[in-house]
């Protein structure tokens, strides 16, 4: 039999993960093209918050892809699970407004 896989604080699972990959998988949004509408709310977090990066991910079951993404990242299409802040954002008890104050 497999040993059970060991938890990493780096890549959280929530306990619904199966179900959300699932319901994220339905919508048919992943790996799509950017559309204006989710460009302009990034615009528009970016301008009202102040802050030089803005985007909308999508957690996926090994990446955080990047619906919308405006800053210095804009090149980047995903990032591993690992690296991705939104992964904490989906736990349960995560506070209801995520912010990160400095990413370095």
């Amino acid at each position: 039999a497999a040993a059970p896989k060991e938890k990493n604080p780096f890549r959280p699972i929530p306990p619904n993960e199966a179900v959300r990959i699932e319901a994220l998988r339905a919508l048919k949004i992943l790996d799509t093209q950017h559309e204006e509408q989710f460009d302009s709310l990034v615009s528009l977090a970016k301008r009202v918050f102040g802050v030089p990066i803005a985007l909308i991910s999508f957690v996926d079951a090994d990446r955080q892809w990047f619906k919308s993404n405006i800053g210095a990242i804009e090149h980047v299409p995903q990032t591993g699970r690992e690296e991705s802040f939104c992964a904490h954002a989906i736990m349960p008890g995560a506070d209801p407004v995520f912010v990160v104050l400095d990413a370095l």
